[in-house]
């Protein structure tokens, strides 16, 4: 799926792989959408369609990455929507994970090493009554907090990702399934993870591991912050070297990093 996600790009931003060979990551353009109001709306070339805007009349403020594939390395975008307004956030809404589609993809902010070594799509390996498991997990973090969801295409699209940490290398996950509470605990050595599972009851327990493709490595001389400002409830979203006048204060930390258009 990746290989073919790659080769149908269009518009394209050249990237080394982990391997040193060059891959294609398709970049597309996010626009930001003044309001009545004074904040914004962040719309792809999708969204613009979709809310009848030509992109003639309007200019791209940055690129990301946008696709349904939980990418390697790459930490997802969620537009949530709250009263009046519309907020860019790195995790779903609690709760609505399973039923969150990221806006874009965009990459973690650069004190954040943890969250490239664990964001994307992991395919999942556990043991159980002597029986194998397979499914996929996609992974997102922000300050060591994990957020994910299952797999949407399998039966375990009715689990749920309750809570996660990562620290160093360990990740840590409490998962609900069918009433049941799972505690996982695995350790990231070589783009893997290894560890094991038990029901919070300690009634069962197991083994798993995870793989994934390794991290997409990308020059960084066309990468910028993306920072949030607010004014009382509304929000605006710019790239570092833009200040927004007036009323309004910029959050003490980046949302993510993006490309220039």
């Amino acid at each position: 799926m990746f290989a073919v996600l790659v080769s149908m790009a269009a518009s394209v931003g050249l990237l080394a792989g982990a391997a040193g060979t060059s891959i294609h990551l398709p970049l597309e353009p996010i626009y930001l959408i003044d309001e009545t109001n004074g904040a914004q709306r962040v719309l792809t070339s999708h969204g613009l369609a979709l809310h009848k805007i030509k992109s003639g009349t309007v200019r791209p403020a940055f690129m990301a990455v946008c696709t349904n594939v939980w990418l390697p390395g790459l930490v997802p975008i969620f537009e949530v929507e709250k009263t009046n307004h519309f907020e860019l956030r790195r995790r779903p809404p609690h709760g609505h994970e399973n039923i969150s589609e990221p806006l874009f993809f965009a990459l973690p902010l650069d004190d954040e090493n943890d969250a490239e070594k664990f964001a994307g799509r992991w395919q999942l390996d556990a043991v159980r009554n002597g029986s194998r498991i397979d499914f996929a997990l996609e992974l997102t973090s922000e300050t060591n907090v994990v957020a994910g969801r299952f797999d949407q295409y399998t039966e375990y699209r009715f689990a749920n990702l309750m809570g996660g940490t990562l620290a160093s290398n360990i990740l840590r996950l409490r998962v609900e399934y069918a009433n049941d509470v799972y505690l996982l605990t695995s350790v990231l050595h070589n783009n893997q993870l290894n560890g094991d599972w038990r029901r919070d009851d300690n009634s069962e327990s197991g083994t798993w591991k995870a793989t994934r493709p390794p991290a997409i490595r990308i020059p960084e001389t066309n990468l910028v912050e993306l920072w949030e400002w607010r004014q009382d409830a509304n929000c605006r979203y710019e790239i570092a070297s833009v200040t927004v006048a007036g009323n309004w204060r910029r959050s003490p930390r980046a949302l993510c990093r993006v490309w220039r258009n």
